[in-house]
């Protein structure tokens, strides 16, 4: 995570509000330490509302949005894919659903092995003015980047990609490719389709319904080590008083190439909880011990 460079504070200081900004990858772009990940939002339109007003009020720059999705392609089968008549159109239709004339940042969501690299990273450099990606492997990430650099155009300056303590493998081969890169990762899924919250019990979890959520959650429970993290993680909340949702927050904000985790907060409530993680730091110890391979990940 690099540091606003705009700022006075001390470089190596932990991020204390959500307008203490850091740069996003190798850009001049300052984003705050936590981004707000709408995927959800308009089921509750007044909670909704009252989430995005509070972190916009504390100081929030960073809200992550998706396109609609067409259901019925008959009509249109470019609807999808990451080619240029798709993008034009998706980003279109976009700008004109949220009222705005541009976006900061266009998000590539799904590398889909169809679309050249080449023609997809022409097309973000006209239309956008900062691109990012998620899901695509490191060696996708890393010829989009250099194809980028060669030719001009703007690369990639960001990753979102799917990082807590039950799923570490972005550290075996993405994570070294962003740093190379100097690639900022923005992580989704950190506590685990909820099951690091804490609020599910093996009795609970067992009996979740097969919705996707619960599915998920039901899956992580059938893995003993999943308890063993979980109980690691609780133990270290009640040490400092916190919940097991900062903990796991806060483990993954401080791991190396991390810049503004998604956190997916659909009530204030939530919202709270989470912005409180910019309050503290794990130590040192409490990291190794959440780190340690006697969970049997490593």
């Amino acid at each position: 995570m690099t540091r606003d460079t705009l700022s006075n504070d001390d470089t190596t200081s932990k991020a204390q509000a959500l307008d203490d900004y850091v740069l996003l990858g190798r850009s001049g772009l300052r984003v705050s330490p936590l981004c707000l990940g709408t995927l959800g939002y308009g089921v509750n339109k007044e909670e909704s509302k009252k989430v995005f007003d509070l972190y916009y009020e504390k100081g929030g720059n960073f809200f992550g949005n998706v396109t609609a999705v067409q259901k019925d392609r008959r009509f249109n089968p470019n609807s999808g894919g990451n080619h240029r008549k798709s993008l034009v159109e998706n980003l279109d239709g976009s700008l004109k659903r949220l009222n705005m004339s541009y976006v900061d940042i266009l998000h590539i969501h799904f590398y889909e092995y169809r679309t050249p690299i080449e023609e997809f990273m022409r097309s973000l450099d006209d239309v956008v003015l900062y691109v990012a990606v998620s899901d695509i492997p490191s060696w996708g990430l890393a010829r989009a980047n250099t194809i980028a650099e060669l030719r001009g155009w703007s690369p990639f300056i960001g990753l979102q990609t799917r990082y807590n303590l039950l799923d570490r493998s972005l550290e075996f081969d993405l994570q070294p490719a962003c740093a190379e890169l100097d690639v900022g990762i923005l992580p989704w899924g950190i506590v685990a389709e909820g099951f690091l919250t804490g609020k599910y019990t093996r009795e609970s979890a067992a009996a979740l319904k097969p919705e996707a959520r619960g599915f998920s959650v039901a899956i992580h429970s059938k893995i003993e080590k999943n308890w063993k993290i979980l109980e690691e993680v609780t133990t270290i909340s009640k040490e400092i008083d916190r919940t097991p949702v900062q903990v796991a927050l806060n483990w993954v904000q401080q791991k190396p190439g991390i810049t503004s985790p998604i956190i997916g907060a659909r009530t204030v409530t939530q919202l709270e909880e989470n912005l409180k993680t910019l309050e503290f730091k794990l130590t040192t110890e409490q990291m190794k011990r959440l780190d340690e391979d006697r969970f049997g990940r490593l």
